[in-house]
């Protein structure tokens, strides 16, 4: 059994991501059980609460309030199963749930659900594309999933296709619309914690290359042009 309990301490002392804590959301439900979870949120505040990137078009704050604690909580039997469950479940950690009820909403899931207003152009059940507000070129578009997960190579094979099958019918309406030379593909991944496509029409490598005037305001009406130009309505 002291074996069992320092394995268990050894484990809430160490990394404890994203994954585990979505895990510890249906263990941990009342009494000394949620005051763990509690102190384990408290120990990873500093690694999920987080200034999504930098790019102020597409940023928010999003920060996990845990109950504040300033101890450890004692181990009991109750508690030491629900940590022993956390080790037992470390080898079937699967990636792509990174959205749990711990974290708060990206920037892009506000959108996403009406929360925050965008420039739409395509939308399905599974995808939503719309206009970066400091874009590159005229028409920079974000083509995001609607399923909330932090990086495209987690995202489940359905989601990872409706995204990659959106962005190419948005980008052939870009070149339609907009007959660039080029419509570039970009997938950096520290913008936001979100899943997302950008595409740029361009005509020359130093267009691709423009960085975003991130000071200036959004031409709201020009991008509400822009996005009637280029919707897309199945």
């Amino acid at each position: 059994m002291r074996a069992r309990r320092h394995s268990a301490v050894c484990l809430v002392r160490g990394r404890i991501d994203a994954q585990l804590v979505a895990v510890s959301v249906k263990i941990a439900r009342h009494g000394e059980v949620q005051e763990w979870f509690n102190w384990l949120v408290s120990k990873t505040s500093v690694r999920f609460g987080r200034t999504e990137g930098s790019n102020p078009s597409l940023s928010a704050m999003s920060e996990l309030t845990p109950a504040p604690l300033t101890r450890r909580p004692r181990i009991t039997p109750r508690s030491n199963r629900s940590l022993l469950l956390f080790e037992a479940l470390l080898p079937a950690r699967q990636p792509g749930l990174v959205y749990n009820m711990v974290m708060q909403d990206s920037i892009f899931t506000k959108i996403v659900k009406g929360e925050v207003p965008a420039h739409k152009v395509y939308e399905d059940d599974l995808v939503l594309a719309f206009l970066d507000i400091h874009p590159v070129q005229p028409g920079h578009m974000l083509v995001i999933p609607k399923k909330q997960v932090e990086f495209v190579w987690d995202l489940p094979d359905d989601d990872y296709e409706a995204v990659m099958s959106a962005a190419k019918k948005v980008a052939l309406r870009l070149r339609t619309v907009l007959g660039p030379k080029y419509v570039g593909e970009r997938i950096v991944g520290i913008d936001v914690p979100h899943a997302h496509v950008q595409l740029i029409p361009f005509n020359t490598v130093d267009e691709f290359g423009t960085p975003q005037d991130m000071e200036s305001e959004p031409d709201h009406a020009a991008l509400a042009a822009m996005a009637d130009k280029l919707r897309i309505v199945e």
